[in-house]
């Protein structure tokens, strides 16, 4: 039994456009893909540039010149809860830290990433302050759902309070060494 020239057309058409269809379907997943790799390195430096906003504000207030002196990620970015953090924040601009304590802006608990910071105070304008001690651990966190960016900056003890500071660094794995 033999096919007809129309069927045989019929079916090489068809098989034709099945294969386009399927290079369609990859062309569009392999570009989702990139997208999200794309999206997922964006977010990656993304605590980087808080924390350099974030520096550069302090550094605008009362004389005081701020140092990073270390950068961690944490290992257990999924054990921080919004009862460790004293307060929160986004760098929206050069010159303009929004206070996010509260907010429903970082209600995404828990961050998915975190990195921890350690800074050290120097006050340019009053020498008596320039003791080697005077220093503060921030966290950078990826709160999932949390604005444009994601990253929001957290305050998680009083810079003196180096009990209360050192319990959060080792709930969430953060193995930065303070002096």
């Amino acid at each position: 039994m033999s096919l007809s020239s129309g069927t045989r057309w019929l079916i090489g058409a068809l098989g034709l456009l099945a294969l386009l269809g399927a290079a369609f379907l990859l062309r569009q997943a392999l570009s989702r893909t990139r997208t999200a790799a794309q999206r997922e390195a964006e977010a990656a430096s993304g605590w980087q540039t808080q924390l350099s906003g974030y520096v550069d504000l302090l550094n605008q207030e009362d004389g005081r010149i701020t140092t990073v002196v270390a950068t961690a990620p944490a290992a257990h970015p999924e054990r921080f809860t919004r009862q460790m953090s004293r307060s929160a924040w986004r760098i929206e601009s050069e010159s303009n830290l929004t206070d996010l304590t509260g907010s429903a802006q970082a209600a995404t608990f828990p961050p998915s990433q975190i990195h921890c910071a350690l800074l050290t105070y120097r006050y340019t304008t009053d020498p008596d302050r320039n003791v080697p001690d005077d220093h503060e651990v921030v966290l950078l966190a990826y709160h999932p759902g949390a604005g444009e960016t994601g990253w929001v900056g957290h305050r998680i003890a009083d810079p003196t309070d180096e009990a209360q500071t050192q319990t959060v660094l080792d709930a969430i794995g953060c193995p930065l060494q303070r002096p």
